[in-house]
């Protein structure tokens, strides 16, 4: 039996009508959709909004270039709030005569959440982002608590000062060229070290090369994600190099302080460190049940001073 002989062109004709009609409301759907997202959100002016810029390209170009010039122009064009595209997303500028409004408001308004979203808080990775916006403030909390009201800060200053001597040698008198990009990552690499992770880990040199290179990498697969739609970011941010270098850097910071955490257990010492502050705050902000939940919370907040 032949089943073509049943396929007549009445039929034929109704499957093709079928899929334009199908094509075209696809078509209209996304560009209703598209039209949506490129639209003007409100009444706000924006400075650097061109004509058949359809994927803000050139606005992008001229925030990278020009951003400074671009905010001048705006308040001398507007002379009120004005709106500014980055590669961040739409900024809101606000004139120096909105300082008073500011200052009323201020404590309403919070950058976390901001943060969170610019930098992908919740995607592996991207840890010390996700710390900023942990609900129960543990970094928040171990900075206000600890780290501002630290009695022995005397102490942290030597340590930092230690760590000055090693990045750049004991030989004071004798003079010796600096390659800055190098050696100026390294040197504020080594002083937050002595102050977040202790003296040890500030000079162990897998520390050191996971921090110096976790804080550039972070930025660079934020700027490789951005440009992809929202709902595909969680499924690409698995192969983008970036993130999988992110993903990498994280698991090595894990052993490194697993390590570490696992020789404190063991000595009947002392520490005054952040690794102590935060697991001291952590523990009473728990309950047994979510120690574990605790110690991700500790890995993730030590990773925001890596930033």
């Amino acid at each position: 039996m032949d089943p073509s002989k049943y396929i007549t062109p009445l039929g034929a004709g109704q499957y093709t009508s079928g899929g334009a009609v199908l094509v075209a409301l696809v078509a209209i759907v996304f560009s209703l959709s598209f039209l949506m997202l490129v639209a003007p959100k409100d009444s706000i002016p924006v400075i650097n909004r061109y004509p058949n810029d359809w994927f803000s390209s050139k606005a992008h170009m001229a925030f990278i270039t020009n951003a400074d010039g671009l905010i001048k122009q705006g308040f001398a064009k507007f002379n009120k709030p004005f709106r500014m595209i980055t590669v961040l997303g739409d900024r809101l500028i606000l004139p120096a005569d909105h300082f008073e409004w500011m200052r009323r408001h201020g404590p309403q308004l919070d950058h976390q959440p901001l943060v969170s979203k610019d930098f992908f808080a919740g995607y592996p990775g991207f840890d010390g982002t996700t710390a900023i916006s942990d609900p129960t403030k543990l970094l928040a909390n171990v900075i206000n608590k600890k780290l501002v009201q630290n009695p022995h800060v005397s102490k942290l200053h030597n340590n930092v000062r230690k760590d000055i001597l090693v990045a750049w040698s004991e030989q004071r008198d004798v003079w010796k060229g600096v390659d800055w990009a190098k050696d100026g990552l390294n040197l504020i690499s080594r002083m937050s070290a002595s102050v977040f992770v202790g003296e040890e880990l500030s000079r162990d040199e897998t520390w050191q090369q996971v921090s110096t290179n976790y804080g550039m990498t972070v930025f660079l697969a934020a700027r490789a994600l951005r440009p992809w739609p929202r709902w595909l970011r969680p499924f690409v941010q698995w192969f983008l190099p970036a993130c999988k270098s992110c993903r990498a850097e994280v698991k090595r910071a894990r052993e490194v302080l697993h390590k570490s955490l696992a020789k404190r257990a063991a000595e009947d010492k002392e520490y005054d460190d952040s690794i102590s502050w935060f697991s001291e705050i952590a523990a009473g902000q728990s309950p047994p049940s979510h120690r574990s939940n605790s110690r991700n919370a500790l890995f993730s907040s030590l990773s925001v001073f890596k930033i």
